[in-house]
């Protein structure tokens, strides 16, 4: 589903060239479920950027399901984006004025879905969430375990075959933080590819597979045992 290699990311500051990716080469295979786990500044937000096609590497090649990234004209990377992947974000990204189900609906409204279709596979994707009485609430009459369930849904109604979480749990409490790591992992268990970016050890440990970022590099790759 992704392979990443020689990936470099450089920001300019001034005169002087900031390295905050340095030839990061992985693979993750279809079904997978991974976290990248990093520190503030480590790279792996920006990783997330690359990998989510929202920014391009200064250097390296980037594979998205078998098709090369660089250079793919931008309408046809959004739809791919569209397509291919699913955004969790630890803002959670919720438009304030619309309602949960219309915030669902957001992402199959650029994909061009007839509005009948939207509104079934939105409300079925709230079911899946546990959020069947609160379809009709804007996101500002959610708890905040509320809200990102909503964008749980909204990343998973379209069936991606790529889930990107990045530090889905940042701004919950630990209940509500294992409640959306349970939804990412009953994804996984349906054949999603989820990759989690965390600073947290122990949401990376609901992962199978943990890649670990310092300083733009990355420095390990393991198995969790149990």
């Amino acid at each position: 589903m992704i392979d990443v290699r020689n990936l470099t990311k450089c920001y300019r500051e001034g005169d002087a060239s900031l390295r905050a990716l340095d030839r990061v080469s992985f693979r993750v295979g279809k079904g997978e479920f991974v976290a990248i786990i990093g520190s503030s500044g480590s790279g792996k937000s920006t990783l997330m950027n690359l990998l989510g096609c929202l920014d391009v590497p200064t250097d390296g090649e980037y594979r998205l399901d078998g098709v090369r990234v660089s250079g793919i004209p931008r309408a046809k990377l959004c739809a791919m984006r569209n397509r291919k992947i699913g955004f969790v974000f630890q803002g959670f990204h919720l438009i304030p004025r619309m309602t949960a189900l219309e915030n669902v609906e957001l992402p199959m409204k650029y994909a061009g879905i007839p509005k009948e279709e939207r509104v079934e596979l939105a409300r079925d994707a709230l079911r899946e969430v546990g959020l069947d009485s609160r379809m009709h609430h804007r996101p500002m009459q959610l708890s905040g375990g509320q809200q990102q369930r909503v964008a749980v849904a909204r990343a998973i109604v379209l069936s991606p075959p790529l889930i990107l979480a990045d530090e889905p749990t940042g701004n919950l409490d630990r209940e509500s933080s294992l409640a959306v790591m349970d939804l990412l992992r009953r994804q996984h268990t349906r054949g999603a590819t989820v990759l989690v970016i965390t600073h947290d050890r122990e949401i990376a440990s609901h992962a199978v597979r943990v890649l670990t970022i310092e300083n733009g590099k990355l420095t390990s790759d393991n198995f969790n045992m149990g």
